[in-house]
């Protein structure tokens, strides 16, 4: 269940109670912060870890990272509850030896993000 919210710190804790209410159970919930303004993430509850790479982006509500050592990314990746990654081989495999099952997105050459759309 994919739940989009934009200042809705109020509504997050009534959300989460009205799910978790419900007789069925086998489900996730992704809350999807639109840039709130007031304190939606923080009562999400839910943690968000980027490795941005060489880009210039720097998130802003998100803990981020240029690069992560081996060891980190290791950590990252196993107590991960969900691996977005780019269609690299090695980026998805890695999530899926850790029993997650990826969300795997191209990198597009449109947006500088490698030489041509191969993946």
């Amino acid at each position: 269940m994919i739940i989009p919210v934009h200042n809705s710190s109020n509504f997050v804790d009534t959300i989460y109670n009205n799910i978790s209410s419900q007789i069925f159970k086998n489900f996730e919930v992704i809350i999807v912060d639109d840039h709130s303004q007031d304190n939606t993430r923080e009562v999400s509850k839910e943690k968000v870890i980027v490795q941005t790479g060489f880009s210039t982006y720097v998130p802003k509500h998100c803990e981020a990272h240029k690069m992560m050592s081996f060891d980190e990314m290791q950590h990252t990746l196993k107590d991960a509850r969900i691996v977005i990654t780019h269609g690299g081989p090695s980026s998805f495999i890695e999530a899926l030896q850790y029993g997650k099952v990826p969300i795997v997105v191209p990198r597009q050459e449109k947006f500088h993000e490698h030489v041509n759309n191969h993946q």
